[in-house]
């Protein structure tokens, strides 16, 4: 997981999937994405995503990890999930 911010926001991205009564509720969404973000996609749209990668995938974990950056702590990185029925997204 990367250091900083980025790495807490994707740490929540898990826990939202994995646990959503407690991490994925559409106040949390909103808490968690960028402020421009919500403006283009409406949180309950973020949660109906959410939800399609949990009935899809399972529990997931991160694998694949590429930061897409230089910048210490980063603030873009690519990654694809691997989930607990197999699948990858």
């Amino acid at each position: 997981m990367p250091y900083g911010p980025l790495g807490t926001q994707m740490q929540w991205l898990i826990d939202a999937i994995n646990y959503p009564d407690t991490n994925g509720t559409g106040e949390q969404v909103a808490n968690h994405v960028a402020q421009s973000f919500p403006s283009k996609r409406p949180v309950e749209e973020v949660l109906r995503e959410l939800a399609t990668i949990r009935t899809n995938l399972g529990m997931v974990t991160i694998v694949d990890i590429a930061v897409a950056d230089d910048s210490y702590p980063p603030t873009e990185v690519q990654f694809s999930l691997a989930g607990t029925r197999g699948g990858t997204r």
